[in-house]
């Protein structure tokens, strides 16, 4: 079993993924970034940001131009 450690929280790796742990250490070490780093970006790119799902919503013209005179 080999376990890596990101800010106070244990990824497990059980028997049997030791070949897992060593493909995801050689790719992070490949894009020049740490575990912790390499693991959160592929998560993002697999799953999606955070909030991604939300629109930034901008103000109508309409009511950006009225208050122009204030």
């Amino acid at each position: 079993m080999a376990r890596k450690q990101i800010s106070k929280k244990t990824i497990t790796f059980y028997e049997g993924d030791e070949e897992l742990l060593e493909m995801i250490l050689a790719a992070a070490k490949a894009d020049k970034r740490n575990f912790s780093s390499f693991a959160i970006k592929a998560l993002i790119e697999k799953v999606g940001a955070p909030d991604s799902d939300k629109e930034e919503k901008e103000a109508p013209s309409e009511s950006k131009d009225a208050l122009n005179g204030w």
